[in-house]
């Protein structure tokens, strides 16, 4: 038996505006034995490969000192009411596949004692019990934790082993810069291993291969205040385990968009700000639109994943009905929040042939006026003086649209005041005030 525990960190980093000194290091991709996270370890290759379809399952960094187990061996021993298993961790690992989307996994191998017999063994009691292993985040001083309830330990810690040290102290930052979602659990069974499931479970369509069969069901552990999400793959004996590893990277690779959307789409609404001309604005925005369109796919690379949403979100044994239609619907929401916020903030800017005919039009006028100065002679009609006016005010006014840069114009005088704007300000200034000829 091999259970699987996922913890996906949403990274805000990148769409804050402020200075967040982020350390460059390690890059997506990063380069194998190199490149590593502070306190955490190196990175490294998976030796059997990523996913075939996913990008960042290939390099992982090794986080063997982010989550420290306990000394005592103890904690290898699971007890259920007529079995012993032995459990070994054999993989603690941070993966890093998007500008926001990370996620920290620790495995365990579960052998049963000779003594006992194959049948029967309770899985959600064996998974409350490896859920409800003490762990310590970090620092070997640091508090120990139920590993179930690890996650937001664990995005601190991510948080500050990435970033940059100002005298071999990490610089300040906000805790919500990196954000935990909620675990979930992977648990790959074979015909050997007589497992009783919970009772409530479900089988899900996923993949086309009759060796994998994937059901779905929520532990109620008593290490947790809320139903923790589980899915069982049944593979079968002496068959490829290719396809059941490449669905297990499947189910935590979705779970971890979804949650990272989630926490992204939350704090964007309360603590971070958003720049309609910010390049970081633009990163937030291309994030969103790419989850959106792959999550809406029904199917995705071979894997029916309308079929696993819908069992993980939308089924009537989750503790959130709906909770995956709310967040796509804020997601959009945001997105036409930014949308109309570029808007606003657009600038139109003339072009070259619009600059020269403005500007011939306003020269022809300019001319106009001028011969009729230069010609020295009396204007006996007052209406033809008043037309004069509002000619020179329609130049000014068309040589000011096409001169970049907006200005504001504000005039006090005779009991009334004037405020205009570009080209407007030009001509209010221009007819209304004018010099007296002496």
């Amino acid at each position: 038996m091999f259970i699987l525990f996922a913890f996906p960190i949403a990274d805000l980093r990148e769409f804050v505006l402020q200075d967040t000194h982020k350390l460059q290091k390690p890059t997506i991709p990063a380069e194998a034995g190199k490149h590593f996270i502070r306190y955490t370890g190196e990175v490294s290759i998976r030796m059997r490969g990523g996913s075939q379809v996913f990008g960042g399952e290939d390099l992982f960094c090794i986080a063997k000192r982010a989550c420290r187990l306990p000394a005592d061996p103890s904690w290898t021993k699971i007890q259920t009411k007529y079995h012993q298993l032995n459990a070994k961790c054999v993989l603690r690992r941070f993966f890093q596949t998007g500008p926001a989307t990370s996620r920290f996994e620790i495995g365990f191998r579960l052998t049963l004692r000779k003594s006992d017999k194959q049948k029967g063994i309770p899985l959600q009691s064996v998974i409350d019990q490896v859920g409800n292993i003490p762990v310590r985040v970090g620092t070997a001083s640091s508090t120990a934790i139920s590993l179930v309830n690890v996650g937001d330990e664990l995005a601190s810690h991510f948080r500050k082993a990435s970033t940059s040290l100002n005298h071999k102290t990490p610089c300040k930052g906000k805790t919500w810069w990196c954000a935990g979602g909620e675990p979930i659990v992977v648990v790959e069974l074979d015909d050997n291993d007589g497992v009783v499931l919970p009772k409530y479970n479900t089988t899900v369509e996923a993949i086309d291969d009759s060796n994998v069969k994937l059901r779905y069901a929520r532990i109620n552990a008593k290490s947790i205040s809320s139903p923790l999400g589980c899915w069982i793959l049944h593979v079968a004996k002496y068959v490829d385990v290719r396809p059941a590893r490449q669905l297990r990277m499947h189910l935590v690779r979705i779970h971890g968009e979804v949650q990272c959307l989630k926490r992204v789409v939350q704090l964007s609404q309360t603590e971070m700000k958003t720049d309609p001309v910010s390049s970081r604005t633009d990163k937030l925005y291309r994030y969103l639109d790419t989850l959106v369109d792959l999550l809406g796919k029904t199917k995705r690379h071979g894997t029916q994943q309308s079929n696993l949403l819908q069992m993980a979100y939308e089924s009537q044994q989750s503790a959130k009905p709906g909770e995956l239609t709310t967040i796509m619907c804020a997601t959009k929401d945001l997105m036409s929040k930014i949308e109309d916020q570029r808007q606003s903030h657009k600038k139109y800017r003339t072009t070259q042939w619009e600059r020269v005919l403005v500007a011939a039009t306003a020269l022809f006028i300019i001319s106009l006026v001028s011969f009729l100065v230069v010609r020295n002679e009396r204007i006996a009609d007052p209406n033809f003086i008043v037309m004069i006016r509002t000619l020179i005010s329609l130049a000014v006014a068309v040589l000011g649209a096409v001169i970049p840069g907006f200005l504001n114009i504000s005039w006090h005088g005779s009991g009334f005041a004037i405020r205009a704007g570009g080209a407007l300000a030009l001509f209010a200034l221009t007819f209304l005030v004018t010099p007296t000829v002496l």
